[in-house]
Parts: C-alpha cells; sequence; structure tokens
C-alpha cells in the first residue's frame, strides 16, 4: 500500500511532490506520522498499486450511480461528502486515466498519478472518512465502465498542443507539464 502525507484533505499536498512520495515502508510511514499525528493518510491509485478508484461526490446520489452503472460491491469508505469505492486495477491495461467528472457529473475517476483518502482521515473534527465495508474482498473493475473510462479523450505527452489545454482541467495540465520531472522522482 502506498502511503501519502496529506497535510490538508482540500486536496493539498504536504510537499511539492506528495503523491510521488508515498511509502510501503512501514518504518517510514511511523516516522511520518509521529512528526504530525493530525496527518490523513490516502492511497496512490493506478497499476502502482493495483487499484482504481471511483470517487463518487454526492452521497445521494449513490444508489442511482450504482445501478445505472452496474457495479459490484466493492471495498467502499464512506467519504464526508460521497463514497470511495475501490476496484481492481484491470490486467493487460496499460493505463487508466483519472478524470473528473468526464463519464458522470459526480464521479471522478481516480487511476494513474492520482490517489484517495482513506480512514481515518478527517476533512474537519465532524467530517471523516469511514471504512463502509472494512475487509471486504476489492472486486474487478468492470469491463464496461472500464470502456467508458477509456473513451474519454486522454491527453498523451506526445499529442499536446496548445488548443488542447481547453480539453484539460486544471490538475490535468499541471500533470502534463510536470509529468516526467514527477515521475523521474516518483521512482525513489
Amino acid at each position: 500500500m502506498n502511503i501519502k502525507y496529506v497535510k490538508d484533505i482540500g486536496k493539498l499536498t504536504k510537499g511539492m511532490l506528495g503523491i510521488f512520495r508515498g511509502t510501503k515502508n512501514p518504518v517510514r510511514a511511523k516516522k511520518i506520522f509521529s512528526r504530525d499525528p493530525a496527518s490523513n493518510i490516502g492511497i496512490r491509485c493506478g497499476k502502482i498499486s493495483g487499484i482504481v478508484g471511483l470517487d463518487i461526490d454526492k452521497e445521494s446520489e449513490f444508489d442511482q450511480i450504482i445501478s445505472d452503472f452496474a457495479l459490484p460491491k466493492t471495498l467502499t469508505v464512506k467519504t464526508p461528502t460521497g463514497y470511495h469505492l475501490y476496484y481492481a486495477y484491470p490486467e493487460g491495461v496499460s493505463r487508466v486515466s483519472s478524470s473528473a467528472r468526464k463519464i458522470h457529473r459526480y464521479i471522478d475517476v481516480k487511476g494513474d498519478y492520482s490517489y484517495l483518502v482513506m480512514p481515518p482521515s478527517k476533512k474537519s473534527q465532524d467530517k471523516h472518512y469511514t471504512w463502509v465495508n472494512e475487509g471486504h474482498r476489492i472486486e474487478a473493475l468492470p469491463q464496461q465502465l472500464l470502456e467508458k473510462i477509456n473513451a474519454v479523450p486522454h491527453m498523451g505527452y506526445d499529442q499536446f498542443s496548445w488548443n488542447s489545454i481547453k480539453y484539460m482541467g486544471l490538475k490535468q495540465l499541471l500533470y502534463f507539464m510536470v509529468g516526467p520531472f514527477l515521475r523521474f522522482f516518483g521512482k525513489k
């Protein structure tokens, strides 16, 4: 499991390269969290961890989204505003692109180069991340969902043009611009 030091759950990370400074080393993790016990925890998604996450941002839409996408029950976290669903990274796939509200207005896909905040993290004193079904098996990402995710245009480094920025969000643009630098440091 890749652990990431998340200082503020408002999507800001401690240090510029937070997602790439994750660790699997329990000694390093203990040291990180002993410095600031109130820190939150996140898991890096993508091929590196074997996880694809769905961040459903609106609690009231959860049941309808599960039904519409025929999503199997999987390891799930209740977030302050919705749910995180954990699915296995599909075998034989070179990339699962992260996206925000491209496949549905309340779903963010957490694929390669993204993360999900995990329990026992908290957004504020009264807003926590909690397991809905701790210990549940992480199910396979449904094929029809993978096809829908892959149908969203992905901006490869070799396909960039300034005219294409209108199709990218700020987050994707930043990943595009500093991606090679971040990947270099992420290998450590």
